[in-house]
């Protein structure tokens, strides 16, 4: 996360940043329930160390 942080703040600061791109921007699947796509549960397995 903090590599894509390091961007928005310098951008920010250098007041070039387009606000409404940036608060209309979403990457969480929780923010696609109720898209046309649906979510997939995923299943842990284990895996030898």
């Amino acid at each position: 996360m903090g590599q894509s942080l390091v961007p928005v703040i310098v951008s920010a600061r250098e007041k070039i940043l387009d606000l409404d791109a940036y608060n209309s921007a979403s990457s969480s699947p929780i923010d696609s329930i109720g898209s046309a796509e649906p979510v997939e549960d995923k299943t842990p397995v284990a895996v030898a160390a």
